[in-house]
């Protein structure tokens, strides 16, 4: 089960990026990687050159504290963060020992974006509080994310996942500048839903 914020909220947080490879990640084979000549450029470098399945991270700060993470049962969600086993079907695990139980939400995101045959398959978002297991897949953590360059990894999702994303990004986010990255990727996009709420704008 995961419970928290919504992944495009998750995704699109990013007000200052982190350089420290994070705890809590199990049965994965971590490589770090800098992403200093941007987000999007080292991405499609790692998924153009591995074929292979593999999980891609870096971690962002929240515009708020707030916890997303995966638990065995309803019974325990709250109890403190569990962990989320990122190969699909595989569900919520128990680590041990256990964490404390936080007095509040984690201040800061890790995003991971799966990558196989040439492109993005899935993207997913947790607090950096939830243990993650990879499933013996390699991870290549990209240190050194710029700020909005998560706006970017919205738009590598199949178009049915990253528009309506994008949609809402742009219509509800805070920031002025991450909303206009939004309206930049969904011009880019050339989906139907785009243009409708494109047009929607210019009613306004």
């Amino acid at each position: 089960m995961l419970r928290g914020a919504s992944l495009a909220g998750l995704l699109v947080a990013a007000l200052a990026s982190s350089s420290v490879t994070p705890a809590r990640l199990v049965n994965a084979r971590i490589a770090a990687r800098s992403a200093a000549s941007g987000l999007d450029r080292e991405v499609r470098t790692l998924i153009s050159s591995r074929p292979g399945p593999l999980w891609i991270g870096y971690e962002v700060a929240a515009n708020r504290r707030r916890q997303s993470c995966c638990w065995p049962s309803t019974v325990e969600a709250g109890s403190g963060c569990g962990g989320c086993r990122l190969e699909e079907g595989k569900g919520a695990f128990r680590p041990e020992p256990a964490d404390p139980v936080p007095l509040e939400g984690s201040p800061r995101v890790r995003v991971l974006l799966r990558a196989e045959g040439g492109r993005i398959g899935r993207v997913r978002a947790f607090s950096e509080d939830c243990w993650l297991d990879a499933g013996g897949l390699p991870l290549v953590w990209l240190e050194g994310v710029r700020p909005l360059d998560s706006v970017g990894a919205l738009s590598q999702l199949p178009s049915d996942e990253g528009v309506p994303h994008l949609i809402r990004v742009a219509r509800t986010h805070r920031s002025r500048e991450v909303r206009r990255q939004a309206m930049f990727w969904l011009g880019q996009s050339g989906d139907p839903r785009a243009l409708v709420f494109f047009e929607e704008v210019l009613r306004r």
